[in-house]
């Protein structure tokens, strides 16, 4: 999309003839006065030292599906990832830790052949 095209359009008021829209930098910019809103009363958390954008939903959404089902059609899917490019997003996950620790715990001894 280039810049300045709308992502959506509704009527604001009932009786409207024109529709109001929504734009990348518009959203982008509520997203960024949400995230102070809500981080700015604690100082330990940097999340401001990167900006949040468009995508970030999606991002997050991504990363919570995968924690959820594990399943990379349905996020494939309920997400329209043309591509497999979704992987680079779960990569650095609770989820994964989680299941990294608990194949460590795994008795290795159980599968020796004596």
């Amino acid at each position: 999309m280039k810049e300045g095209d709308p992502l959506a359009v509704y009527k604001k008021y009932k009786g409207s003839k024109q529709g109001t829209h929504f734009i990348k930098s518009g959203v982008e910019k509520r997203l960024n006065e949400a995230g102070r809103a809500c981080y700015a009363s604690n100082s330990t958390c940097n999340r401001f030292n990167m900006k949040w954008t468009c995508h970030s939903g999606r991002i997050g959404a991504t990363a919570l599906l995968f924690a959820l089902h594990r399943d990379p059609l349905l996020i494939k899917n309920r997400l329209r990832w043309a591509s497999d490019k979704f992987e680079v997003y779960i990569r650095h996950t609770p989820i994964l830790a989680r299941l990294h620790a608990e194949a460590g715990a795994t008795n290795i001894d159980a599968y020796n052949e004596e």
